[in-house]
């Protein structure tokens, strides 16, 4: 119960960073809830969707290896191996979009400290299978949010072309969550 409670309060504070970042100075920071209506979150400037969209598919990553190591269930294991298969392609495409603009910005390769302490979490819990699910359904949110948000409002060019093309698969990895992973 605490490893749970403690990893719910990660979720909501890697949503909340989101969020944070996504203001630009001297505006109202918009809802904490990461998973509010793209229409209400403030669009990320270019080298923020960068960093944001790096971190995120990093830990969609990393996660799922651990995942492979540590689920009991098969469907879980077949989730995160989707998930490494997927996140892996899509930074790479990230990648390209970000030279295709001119910019000399690196798409992180490495976990923040946010994701980083989730995956710490993750490592210890007692209910690994569950407490994946829920994080994957989570971060998957939270995606959700930045893309749209870029895809909208983004700077026209590759970056943004990525965001509305990743957006799809995105969504079917939230169809993809077992039910028992998705809030009743």
């Amino acid at each position: 119960m605490r490893t749970t409670l403690a990893l719910a309060a990660l979720v909501l504070l890697s949503g909340t960073a989101f969020a944070q970042d996504a203001a630009p100075a001297g505006a109202a920071a918009p809802a904490a809830n990461p998973s509010a209506t793209t229409s209400a979150r403030t669009p990320v400037e270019t080298p923020q969707f960068i960093e944001q969209a790096g971190y995120s598919g990093t830990f969609e990553i990393e996660s799922s290896k651990l995942a492979l190591e540590k689920a009991e269930r098969d469907d879980v294991k077949e989730f995160a191996q989707h998930m490494i298969d997927e996140h892996t392609k899509a930074n790479e495409a990230l990648t390209d979009a970000v030279a295709a603009m001119g910019l000399e910005i690196a798409v992180p390769t490495v976990l923040d400290a946010v994701h980083q302490q989730m995956m710490d979490t993750l490592a210890a819990s007692a209910d690994f299978d569950m407490d994946y699910l829920k994080m994957q359904y989570q971060a998957h949110q939270d995606a959700v949010s930045l893309f749209s948000s870029f895809a909208e409002a983004g700077e026209t060019g590759p970056v943004k072309e990525y965001a509305a093309a990743t957006l799809p698969a995105l969504n079917e990895h939230l169809d993809m969550l077992p039910a028992d992973a998705k809030p009743q």
